[in-house]
């Protein structure tokens, strides 16, 4: 870094990282200002106190890197770039680097699924199988009988948004 960089005294944890991504991604989903989430210091403006937690993660080696942003409806409220793509060696992160996500199908298809019900278009209450045919009648698994084969029963009540 070069004369400008910041010296950083306070040691962050990873659920302080996570503390920090989660304020800024609630304040972007309901379209509030990031002051407010994580409010004006000595440390400076909101986006510069993110800006040293993800340096700071990035540079201790807590994460490998970290490429985030915040956003509503009018726009972009943060967005910021730290660490490397290699852990060994660079090229450093960019704002439009491309990650693969592994493991992350619930996540994503949760985000999507309240991004419909924000407009309009799902309700967390509707029985799913209005949504996907498949889901319509499930079972119910009670047991196994004497042969090992297992006893369904159709479920009480449907299967409905909220539940998954």
């Amino acid at each position: 870094m070069g004369g400008n960089a910041v010296t950083i005294k306070q040691q962050y944890s990873r659920r302080d990282i996570l503390k920090a991504s989660a304020a800024l991604s609630a304040a972007a989903s309901v379209g509030g200002v990031v002051s407010r989430a994580f409010g004006q210091d000595r440390t400076g403006t909101p986006a510069t106190q993110i800006d040293t937690v993800l340096r700071r993660a990035a540079e201790a080696r807590e994460v490998p890197g970290v490429v985030a942003m915040a956003a509503t409806d009018k726009g972009i409220l943060y967005e910021g770039a730290f660490g490397t793509r290699d852990l060994g060696k660079g090229p450093e992160l960019t704002l439009d680097t491309i990650f693969r996500l592994a493991s992350m199908t619930k996540a994503v298809t949760s985000v999507a699924a309240m991004q419909l019900v924000e407009a309009g278009k799902l309700q967390l209450d509707q029985p799913i199988g209005n949504v996907l045919p498949e889901l319509a009648a499930p079972q119910v698994l009670e047991g196994f009988d004497d042969a090992g084969a297992p006893r369904l029963r159709p479920a009480k009540r449907p299967i409905t948004l909220r539940h998954c």
